[in-house]
């Protein structure tokens, strides 16, 4: 049978790419990034990291193609790993490189595909360029600002869902409730 074009892994991908564009404005200063000397271009292969957890730099990326897999060592030989996130075409990582005291990656960052990515030394490159490009570095810094929060908003979510389970589970174990206690 013949797989529907919707279905189709491509047609997917190519849609993805479509709406990826349409909904990230950082991708409109790509070019503007990547002419500037300030900024480089990093191509990440397939199953290659980008950095490893506990590792140092400075830069802030943005995912110019691809996906990236954000992930935490789960065992201390380092030899198991749980995926957190995953960072598509227009994303950005490492916005703590703007604070002056951290520099220390918090997870492990690895290509799903090859990926393609540009980073700019944030604290001594990222001033200079906002200087030379007041318009588009404004939009860089509320584009961070932003996904910055959404992320932060979507992670007490969670939270907030896996506390709630918990006291559930909590007050029926010790409590030999039932659940329709709750209704």
């Amino acid at each position: 049978p013949k797989t529907p074009k919707t279905q189709n892994p491509n047609f997917i991908i190519n849609n993805l790419k479509k709406d990826v564009i349409k909904q990230n404005s950082l991708l409109n200063y790509i070019d503007t990034f990547e002419n500037s000397p300030l900024f480089e271009s990093i191509t990440v292969e397939k199953w290659w990291l980008l950095f490893d957890e506990w590792s140092r730099d400075d830069n802030l990326y943005i995912v110019k193609k691809w996906l990236l897999s954000v992930e935490k060592y789960t065992s201390t030989e380092r030899t198991d790993t749980k995926q957190l996130a995953t960072l598509k075409t227009g994303d950005f990582l490492w916005e703590a490189s703007l604070d002056k005291w951290s520099n220390k990656k918090e997870a492990l960052i690895k290509a799903i595909e090859k990926t393609e990515v540009i980073a700019i030394d944030a604290k001594n490159d990222l001033k200079k360029f906002i200087e030379e490009n007041p318009t588009i570095g404004y939009e860089l810094l509320k584009h961070i600002i932003t996904e910055t929060n959404k992320r932060l908003l979507e992670s007490n979510k969670i939270i907030t869902l896996v506390y709630f389970i918990y006291i559930i589970i909590f007050c029926m174990y010790y409590k030999k409730l039932s659940l329709y206690s709750f209704a």
